[in-house]
């Protein structure tokens, strides 16, 4: 629930907001793929990319 509220902010443009909720979500569930995707895009939106490449890799390496 955490992630997909992150994703709408991110969405909103709420890209700090959207961080916060994927890792409240990340938290509760280290192994939630989409809580990993929303973390990189939102890390994107606020230009911090090697963070938002880390996030994204961690995605893959869960889900290949």
């Amino acid at each position: 629930m955490l992630a997909r509220r992150g994703h709408v902010r991110m969405q909103l443009g709420k890209n700090a907001d959207a961080l916060a909720d994927a890792d409240a979500a990340l938290a509760a569930n280290p192994r939630y793929v989409f809580a990993y995707c929303v973390r990189g895009l939102a890390l994107m939106g606020l230009e911090r990319q090697d963070e938002a490449e880390k996030a994204f890799q961690r995605a893959i390496e869960i889900n290949p």
